[in-house]
């Protein structure tokens, strides 16, 4: 199955995210990706979510993404898809599909958040 990497933001409690972001190193819960929300009523898909680092105490993963099943739209996949998780209907993380480059610290020793990413996608 495709796998590819992702920035994550959990959000806050206060704009209807967790408390805490999950505490594991794999997380799965529905997707909705933008290229979805064109009309595709009910198109939500398990994404896994694979940690794969993330700065003490921050809202931001950086982390490995798939489909749970093969039969999902892998073709949304793309770098620059941005993406929501859920649990239930409340949207509790917004991520972004990156290049392995984009991964990396830069020089000041800052990750960019989503929305760095975003416009430079």
């Amino acid at each position: 199955m495709t796998s590819r990497p992702a920035r994550i933001t959990w959000l806050k409690p206060e704009e209807g995210g967790r408390r805490v972001p999950p505490s594991g190193p794999r997380y799965v819960a529905p997707a909705r990706f933008d290229a979805q929300a064109a009309g595709l009523e009910g198109a939500n898909w398990s994404l896994v979510v694979d940690l794969q680092s993330h700065p003490a105490g921050a809202t931001d993963w950086i982390a490995e993404v798939r489909y749970l099943v093969g039969e999902a739209p892998h073709e949304v996949l793309l770098q620059g898809a941005r993406f929501e998780l859920y649990e239930g209907k409340k949207c509790v993380a917004r991520g972004v599909i990156i290049s392995p480059v984009s991964e990396t610290v830069n020089l000041s020793g800052v990750r960019p958040t989503v929305e760095q990413i975003d416009t430079k996608c």
